[in-house]
């Protein structure tokens, strides 16, 4: 039986770097569908998928250590341990947590990575009609905010992780108002001093994130009160956040500002 979970969390992590977005999926099996597992078949399956892992590639086997394990420590952590923590508070930390682990780990490998990204480069000016210098401004963008980038990432497949482990509470989730200070204190120091760099702006970034996905979970238990049905309540409150996320980053913080004053 570990042997066929052990397939499972390979398959998993290999669609996982194949298509990004379905990221979330593994730690979900792993925390949902291993938990009735003896605690001798749970180290196997995973000794195993590390061994295995390990093989394919040594550096793959590192981005599951500080991704996707770390994702499942802390989410026990905070679930046996830290248990008064709110939800979305434990979402935001182990994001955090991801982003920096992730952020360390790709400038530890920035040589290698600035070729794998110069052969991007190459792919988009053959592909997709656009000149050296369109397909060198794109990457100067990302370059320019890839702290935002990875923790955007990073928080869409923890965010993705929670509501399939606890979607009975999803609208209980609640968020601490002093994340707002994320978004505050660089907006102040861009736009009042003047100072801008790679770091304040990532970091503003970061904060409007935290509150757009806040902005999400508020939206879909107001569409929960009227539709009360749960995939299209969803469907309209990430589309509400795709076309308008300026919008839902506002829901996001009234709807914070709310729980707080209720509490």
């Amino acid at each position: 039986m570990f042997f066929i979970n052990t397939l499972t969390i390979v398959a998993l992590f290999i669609l996982s770097l194949i298509v990004p977005v379905t990221s979330f999926i593994l730690p979900v099996y792993k925390i949902k569908k291993m938990k009735n597992l003896t605690f001798r078949s749970k180290i196997l399956a995973n000794l195993l998928a590390i061994i295995i892992i390990a093989i394919i590639s040594p550096k793959l086997l590192i981005i599951y250590f500080i991704f996707f394990m770390l994702i499942e420590i802390i989410y026990y952590y905070f679930n046996n341990i830290r248990t008064s923590v709110k939800t979305f508070d434990r979402i935001v930390i182990t994001t955090i947590a991801v982003t920096l682990t992730m952020g360390i780990f790709t400038y530890s490998i920035r040589e290698e990575f600035i070729k794998d990204i110069q052969y991007v480069m190459n792919v988009y000016e053959a592909n997709f009609n656009l000149n050296h210098a369109e397909v060198l401004e794109i990457f100067k963008y990302m370059k320019e905010n890839a702290l935002y980038y990875l923790f955007d990432y990073s928080m869409l497949s923890i965010f993705f992780t929670y509501i399939c482990l606890d979607l009975k509470n999803y609208q209980k989730w609640n968020v601490s108002f002093e994340w707002l200070l994320v978004y505050i204190i660089p907006f102040f120091i861009i736009h009042i001093f003047k100072i801008d760099n790679f770091y304040i702006s990532n970091i503003m970034n970061i904060g409007e994130v935290i509150f757009t996905f806040y902005g999400i979970k508020t939206a879909y238990s107001f569409f929960m009160k009227y539709i009360k049905f749960n995939v299209l309540s969803n469907f309209m409150a990430f589309g509400l956040a795709i076309l308008f996320p300026f919008a839902s980053f506002l829901i996001g913080v009234l709807g914070a500002f709310k729980t707080t004053k209720n509490n």
